[in-house]
């Protein structure tokens, strides 16, 4: 049995440095005066229309609708969207306002963890404000949060907490287009 020092092999260095070197060309490097090329994956879609379903035409502020009502019909649209498990609104301290889809068995802990983990963000920033934008892997399930600060919202004073949990990891376009939606709804209330 071989133990492990501190020392390191000399030989096996220059085997892990030749294969590095290797590996130096297939990195993107900008052209002089020119702009770093998107990966191809990012080049095919950009431009492309991805087929979004279009959000509900409702508002916060629409007569003879409830708050939840609104909350259901927008949160159904970001699970189609992002094709999410579960989906969830929650103020700053964790309180789930509404949900829609199937919750994980670690599901009502999930907010709470979250604005936890938000909450020593927003103290460790130098803005001492939330980020826009946390994904995470709990639980082998991938959570990401948008988060949307008291002053971009009018129907919350401390802010919003959208929660987006599914198996597979979300597809930045679709957060993109999710998240800009509900900041254009939530302005709107």
């Amino acid at each position: 049995m071989k133990k492990f020092d501190s020392s390191y092999d000399r030989g096996q260095a220059m085997n892990l440095a030749a294969v590095l070197a290797g590996r130096k060309n297939q990195i993107s490097m900008p052209r002089p005066g020119g702009e770093l090329e998107p990966p191809e994956h990012v080049a095919a879609i950009e431009g492309k229309d991805l087929g979004f379903a279009p959000p509900p035409e409702v508002s916060f502020r629409d007569e003879g609708v409830y708050r939840d009502q609104v909350w259901q019909m927008l949160l159904r649209w970001a699970l189609d969207v992002t094709d999410s498990a579960w989906v969830y609104v929650c103020d700053t301290s964790g309180l789930v306002i509404a949900e829609t889809g199937i919750a994980p068995q670690s599901g009502e802990e999930i907010p709470s963890i979250l604005v936890s983990v938000l909450d020593k963000l927003k103290r460790c920033s130098q803005h001492h404000r939330l980020p826009d934008l946390l994904l995470t892997h709990l639980d082998n399930l991938w959570t990401t949060v948008l988060c949307f600060s008291g002053d971009e919202t009018t129907a919350e004073a401390e802010g919003l907490v959208i929660g987006l949990v599914g198996e597979a990891y979300p597809m930045p376009e679709a957060i993109k287009h999710v998240g800009k939606v509900f900041k254009e709804k939530i302005a709107l209330s």
